[in-house]
């Protein structure tokens, strides 16, 4: 039990706390790619430094073989968890996409327009041509009435995206459903995934 006092023990759970913390954050609100995998892999970083002090403090079996195998498995996790963060995505997208529902002629209802927005930078320094899949955030058809007009996925047209410029995604698809109602409504819990096209 002593060694729940030892302060670099402390240290080790607390990050592993945190590492959760921030993990559950970005994976339910944000959409950077790179942000999701600097966790994935800064937590692998830290579950192994706490198998290593577990083994080398606690069991006291402090051995060349033990640093020749956990030493270099956490230095090569920190080192690509954040290779991994600045190289994985070349974008900034807007974390709160949004979807509206459009009722354009009122003597035809039964046609929505719905569209599909949201706000991209392009942080790489050429061009890229990418293409954006929206799709409904799960748990959503429980409470919002008009869930069943949106598509399931919609994938976009493709994007000439510049160097440093805000680029405005607007895709607009028409539908035609039984639902009658003269809706206007703006759906934001939206996940929004990309494709570079080579």
């Amino acid at each position: 039990m002593k060694n729940l006092k030892n302060p670099a023990f402390i240290y080790l759970i607390i990050n592993t706390i945190l590492m959760q913390i921030i993990g559950v954050i970005a994976f339910n609100r944000y959409n950077s790619q790179g942000l999701k995998q600097l966790i994935i892999y800064m937590d692998i970083a830290v579950v192994l430094s706490l198998l290593f002090f577990y083994i080398t403090k606690v069991l006291n079996k402090k051995n060349k073989i033990i640093d020749f195998i956990f030493v270099p498995c956490i230095v090569f996790f920190t080192i690509y968890s954040i290779w991994s963060f600045r190289n994985a995505s070349p974008f900034n997208i807007d974390p709160i996409p949004t979807i509206q529902i459009s009722t354009p002629d009122v003597n035809n209802p039964a046609i929505k327009v719905v569209t599909f927005e949201t706000y991209v930078v392009n942080k790489s320094k050429k061009p890229v041509d990418v293409k954006f899949y929206f799709t409904k955030e799960d748990g959503t058809e429980n409470w919002y009435p008009y869930y069943d007009i949106i598509p399931d996925l919609h994938v976009t047209e493709v994007y000439h995206i510049e160097p440093e410029k805000v680029e405005h995604i607007n895709s607009e698809i028409t539908v035609k459903t039984d639902d009658v109602r003269l809706i206007t409504s703006h759906f934001t819990d939206a996940d929004v995934r990309y494709e570079i096209i080579k």
